[in-house]
């Protein structure tokens, strides 16, 4: 790098991003291509999760709600798209396609209080 680093030490850093960006710009041509017009922000909790990614894990966004959100500002943030960018630099997590007809009655409302768990930590 420019102070004379070793670049073996961003190595995984930039192959886990690489793919994960690559994966959230699929996600969302594949939504679009589909007409699906929502998106869940999906991934487990580690004991480096940014509160960012902490408060919206589970939750439903569409698009456009998904990209005022991501206009915040966080340590470790790395963009605003949140189809790239996620959470910031080695974010484990990354939106999925959602639609209110995969889901019955019972499985929205587990999802609900799961949601409702979630914000009390």
């Amino acid at each position: 790098d420019i102070l004379g680093n070793n670049m073996r030490r961003y190595a995984g850093q930039i192959a886990q991003d690489s793919l994960m960006q690559f994966d959230g710009q699929f996600t969302l041509y594949k939504g679009k291509e589909a007409g699906i017009t929502k998106y869940q922000y999906v991934g487990t909790n580690i004991t480096t999760t940014r509160d960012f990614c902490r408060r919206y894990v589970n939750r439903v966004f569409t698009e456009e709600e998904a990209r005022e959100i991501w206009q915040g500002s966080w340590r470790g943030k790395s963009g605003t798209d949140p189809f790239v960018n996620r959470g910031g630099y080695r974010c484990r997590h990354s939106f999925i396609l959602y639609d209110d007809d995969w889901f019955t009655e019972e499985t929205k409302l587990q999802q609900i209080n799961y949601n409702l768990y979630q914000q009390d930590f």
